[in-house]
């Protein structure tokens, strides 16, 4: 097996990696933390890599598709396997980090990198994605302010009970669809206040903790309806 490209994963846990976009969507990545004792799942290669963790590669046929450039593992039969790159939401703008499926489907990234409360965020590299005319936002890394439904994860609209109650949405809300549309990359949910209330969030903050400020001593309040998007621009670049 070779590496191609440049490549920072760190400490992740389980993480399914999407095939690159036009490519062969039976194609996926499994990223996952194992120790000196532990061997490779039947049927699946290892890569060991740093802090310990290992790329295990599951089999899939090759795809005849066009290749964007961008890093990838490649397997000695020819297949291409494109990585995410890990980051720890240490702002917690976030409520949940998004992984793509099919068809425009999405579901909930299981990686996790060192930290307290910190949702670890996995985006693909810029290289694969060609802006256009049609499709402006092309490679843009969004995030979906937790109102709105993204298909195949829950809505949380800021609220525990909210979450627990209703199932995972079925489509997207027509501001995610168009986003989609345009090229943008889904890579997370972000935190608002409890049904977006208010300008002064107080209680709003049981069920979830606030977002951190980056501006001033960290600590200011980022408002409410949405301090997740506030903070997550503020502090990631």
């Amino acid at each position: 097996m070779l590496c191609v490209g440049g490549l920072s994963i760190g400490l992740p846990v389980g993480v399914q990696m999407p095939p690159a976009e036009g490519m062969d969507p039976r194609h996926r990545v499994l990223v996952q933390q194992r120790g000196n004792d532990l061997s490779p799942p039947l049927g699946l290669t290892s890569l060991p890599g740093s802090n310990q963790t290992s790329v295990v590669v599951s089999v899939a046929s090759n795809g005849s598709s066009p290749i964007p450039s961008g890093p990838y593992f490649l397997l000695a039969n020819g297949a291409l396997y494109q990585p995410l790159r890990l980051y720890s939401d240490f702002a917690g703008a976030f409520t949940q980090p998004l992984i793509s499926t099919r068809n425009e489907s999405y579901s909930a990234l299981p990686a996790a990198l060192p930290g307290i409360q910190s949702p670890t965020i996995g985006v693909p590299s810029r290289l694969y994605y060609t802006r256009t005319a049609s499709r402006p936002l092309a490679g843009v890394r969004t995030g979906i302010k937790d109102i709105y439904d993204v298909a195949g994860v829950k809505t949380s609209d800021g609220n525990r009970a909210w979450y627990g109650f209703y199932p995972p949405a079925t489509a997207n809300s027509v501001p995610v669809q168009r986003l989609i549309d345009a090229g943008a990359i889904l890579v997370g949910k972000m935190k608002t206040s409890q049904f977006a209330n208010g300008e002064r969030a107080t209680v709003d903050w049981v069920d979830y903790h606030s977002p951190f400020n980056p501006r001033g001593d960290g600590y200011q309040d980022p408002s409410s309806s949405y301090s997740g998007g506030g903070a997550g621009a503020a502090s990631y670049s």
